[in-house]
């Protein structure tokens, strides 16, 4: 599959490299609606409710109680899922249409998504900005499609990039690109995103934790019990983990698997915030943890990648 956005577009076209797959979906009349739902951001925003902290209806008086006091000029309603109860969803709206500025911004793909789905820029995500950029400047973001922007670079920009919507900046270009120290922080508020959904950082960290719909489904279809033994064996950085351990009510055993070193320590931090106590860690590739015999008991093998 691939995405094509030309420059100020806030809808991009998207069509299959490969044409067998495309004739598969146009004969069963879903090629459109395939086209129109993977063109844009999800409508909704989806928060797992920690429920080792707290029953999820307590939850979402909160999680509505901050949204109200959230000063970001939109209104949103947060309400449970219908099936998944312990799933808070949000709607989000858009596109809306936004008049672009001079001074512009470029982030990379990774940066792009999560401004569509209501994050600010952080510092370390900004690729390039216009030479007068100072402090409080308005500006316009872009994302670079082409994966070719170098960091710090100068228009003119030939590569494709395509517009996100405009902000504030908190930096000048020079503290960004010239000066010794690493900056941390958000580098571009977003005010006027072309879609509007709930910004999430550091929200209720305790309580709820963003997770799009596919990955909350994941330990129901599981279904783990109090009790039982679970063995993850691919859980950085620890979003399923720590909803199968909250599933389990902290009785059992979790053994969480990983190999990728650089995400082990998000993955126990994540379990710490999340109050999930069962859980055991181990940097291991799971490929290569298989010992020939038997062994009494049973366990559940929850390959989640």
């Amino acid at each position: 599959m691939r995405t094509k956005m030309n420059n100020f577009s806030t809808i991009p076209t998207f069509h299959f490299q490969d044409q067998e797959v495309a004739c598969h979906f146009t004969k069963l009349n879903q090629y459109q609606h395939l086209k129109d739902n993977l063109s844009q951001p999800p409508r909704f925003t989806t928060l797992r409710c920690n429920t080792l902290k707290e029953n999820a209806g307590e939850i979402l008086k909160k999680v509505n109680s901050e949204l109200t006091a959230t000063k970001s000029g939109h209104s949103f309603k947060a309400a449970l899922h219908p099936v998944l109860t312990d799933l808070i969803v949000i709607t989000n709206s858009g596109p809306v249409h936004r008049e672009p500025v001079s001074k512009e911004v470029i982030v990379d793909r990774l940066c792009g998504m999560a401004v569509l789905r209501g994050s600010d820029v952080f510092a370390s995500g900004l690729l390039a900005m216009s030479p007068s950029i100072c402090r409080g400047d308005k500006v316009s973001l872009y994302v670079d499609l082409s994966s070719t922007c170098l960091r710090g670079s100068l228009p003119p920009y030939k590569f494709k990039k395509v517009y996100l919507g405009n902000g504030t900046s908190h930096f000048n270009r020079h503290e960004v690109f010239s000066s010794s120290t690493t900056l941390s922080g958000i580098g571009i508020s977003v005010e006027e995103p072309l879609y509007i959904s709930p910004k999430l950082n550091n929200f209720l960290p305790d309580l709820v934790f963003p997770q799009n719909l596919p990955s909350c489904i994941c330990a129901h279809v599981l279904d783990p019990q109090p009790g039982e033994t679970v063995l993850d064996m691919c859980a950085a950085p620890g979003g399923k983990t720590c909803h199968i351990g909250t599933l389990m009510q902290n009785s059992g055993v979790l053994i969480a698997l990983d190999k990728a070193k650089k995400k082990m320590d998000t993955l126990k931090s994540n379990l710490l915030k999340s109050g999930c106590t069962i859980a055991q860690v181990y940097y291991q590739d799971a490929s290569k943890s298989v010992q020939d015999g038997s062994s009494n008991g049973c366990i559940y093998l929850f390959y989640i990648c």
